[in-house]
């Protein structure tokens, strides 16, 4: 059965959805945020919507792994890391990012940044992509940090 989560903002400038968990989300420990709009726990067996919020000077996890997503910019200005490429970002655009592609997002200094990302379900992934990866990077010199390896969804849920 279909779910609807109803967008309820407290004020102009927070996105949010009714009964939706906010969740932290700060790589770089600047306080943003993020919410699963639909996701398992709505009944989705393929897909995940999440939406994201980097506060200014924020940025996500520079990160490549073995799935692709779809990202789509709401408000505010950035950046955006894919490969070894920096490209400024803003308002309604629309971002593919491949599979083992590198990538990272980057608020601007002077305002939040905030969009929404699709992504298969994480067991979905298995079946699509076999076993999964990430391989995490320091956000400020890109060195290699670590790889985490997942031979199972079990394995990455229980892990």
């Amino acid at each position: 059965m279909g779910t609807i989560h109803k967008f309820s903002p407290t004020t102009p400038e927070e996105m949010r959805w009714s009964e939706v968990e906010k969740e932290a989300y700060s790589p770089n420990g600047v306080g943003s945020h993020m919410q699963r709009i639909i996701s398992r726990k709505d009944g989705s067996q393929n897909i995940e919507f999440r939406y994201f919020m980097l506060n200014p000077t924020d940025r996500s996890n520079y990160e490549k792994h073995n799935y692709e997503h779809l990202v789509f910019i709401i408000s505010g200005r950035g950046t955006i890391l894919l490969g070894d490429k920096d490209y400024e970002i803003g308002p309604n655009d629309a971002i593919f990012i491949s599979c083992d592609e590198v990538h990272q997002l980057r608020a601007a200094d002077d305002e939040p940044l905030a969009f929404l990302c699709i992504v298969l379900d994480k067991e979905l992934r298995f079946v699509v992509h076999g076993e999964q990866y990430a391989e995490l990077y320091d956000s400020i010199t890109g060195d290699f940090k670590k790889r985490r390896e997942w031979k199972s969804y079990d394995e990455m849920i229980h892990r």
